[in-house]
């Protein structure tokens, strides 16, 4: 067989393919590491204090029970947390909780959940209200808090 058509012919079906698998595992695992740590992204992108001064211009002027995107918000979203999540840019999602009274008539204030995550990684996300608020994650100052994935 001739050396150049023999080179071709690998070329075709191995290299090529080979490639384009590496292509793909490679996203896949670029990904896997930045959601891996978005919480240690986060911190070193932004204060708690910062994140809570945006949540709560956020609550004063958006309804109660709001789902959002960043790309909804446009300047209204902290420009520090976009691209936390590689490959991700419309990411984290946005919910706005209302306060609450429970049967007890204990209250809880608004807060604001971010969620990066999809099927297949879980969802981890940062949750941030007033000083009186108690999140469900690892506390970074009063009312700021990461939970991890879940």
């Amino acid at each position: 067989m001739n050396k150049r058509l023999y080179k071709r012919i690998v070329e075709l079906f191995i290299v090529i393919p080979l490639c384009v698998v590496g292509f793909f595992v490679w996203r896949f695992v670029d990904d896997a590491i930045s959601y891996g740590h978005l919480e240690q992204n986060a911190r070193a992108r932004i204060s708690g204090t910062e994140l809570q001064q945006w949540a709560t211009n956020l609550l004063a002027q958006s309804a109660d029970g709001a789902r959002l995107t960043p790309s909804k918000l446009g300047t209204n979203f902290p420009p520090q947390l976009l691209g936390l999540w590689h490959g991700h840019k419309d990411f984290p999602d946005i919910y706005l909780h209302c306060a609450q009274t429970n049967d007890t008539g204990e209250t809880f204030p608004a807060w604001v959940q971010l969620i990066w995550g999809a099927r297949g990684t879980g969802h981890s996300g940062l949750e941030i209200g007033p000083t009186n608020f108690i999140g469900r994650g690892r506390r970074w100052q009063d009312g700021v808090y990461f939970s991890p994935n879940r």
